[in-house]
């Protein structure tokens, strides 16, 4: 399916004078053009330890550039789908692709 994805833009951590943190509003990037699908059962993402988790979307993206942590992943209305960290994001050279699983 067609929709677009959005990575969470991290900001660096202020403080004020007595020493409390200055909470910030949370900001997403642009919305970038990707095609997703659901997970199968076989898409399972190693949590390291010999632990696996299924993966609930895989999502591929013609931006080499994405990086990020917390996505949120929209369908092609721009409703949203899932928003969630990812559990790996691979670059994919040969075809051009970054691969983000979620």
């Amino acid at each position: 399916m067609r929709g677009y994805i959005r990575s969470k833009i991290t900001v660096e951590e202020e403080f004020n004078e007595r020493g409390e943190e200055i909470t910030k509003p949370i900001v997403y990037g642009e919305y970038i053009p990707c095609k997703y699908h659901s997970a199968s059962r076989n898409d399972l993402v190693s949590l390291g330890n010999g632990q696996f988790t299924q993966a609930k979307y895989i999502i591929t993206i013609r931006d080499m550039k994405l990086r990020g942590v917390h996505f949120q992943l929209f369908n092609k209305d721009k409703k949203l789908v899932c928003e969630q960290d990812s559990s790996l994001l691979e670059v994919l050279d040969r075809i051009k692709r970054v691969k983000i699983v979620l």
